[in-house]
């Protein structure tokens, strides 16, 4: 007599492999405006944006509009790891966040 174990898989696995054909649907995704809501722009992390102020033609000509520090100071030292901490100096590299006229980053010390 086949176990409990063995008849529950049996059965599963035609569910599963069901829910793993069905189409999940398609939408089609049009930005609405200039937000960047999540990582990578939208749930797909696709990076695009339907702004068309940069161009091939003028991405020459982009100069740095501003500059923010965010107040964290580095791990004085060795651009290695020190026994007993959990920070090091290193690099700050974010994807932030544009949610109307608001832009969010998290620093290395996880300040919003």
């Amino acid at each position: 007599m086949p176990s409990l174990r063995s008849c529950v898989a049996v059965l599963a696995l035609p569910v599963l492999a069901a829910c793993a054909a069905a189409d999940a649907g398609t939408t089609d995704w049009t930005p609405t405006d200039a937000d960047w809501p999540v990582y990578g722009g939208d749930d797909g992390g696709r990076r695009w944006s339907a702004l068309d102020g940069v161009t091939p033609e003028n991405v020459a000509d982009l100069t740095v509009a501003w500059t923010w520090e965010t107040g964290d100071v580095p791990v004085p030292g060795p651009m290695r790891p020190i026994p007993g901490q959990d920070v090091r100096a290193g690099n700050f590299e974010v994807t932030p966040l544009a949610i109307g006229d608001t832009l969010y980053v998290s620093t290395p010390f996880n300040r919003v």
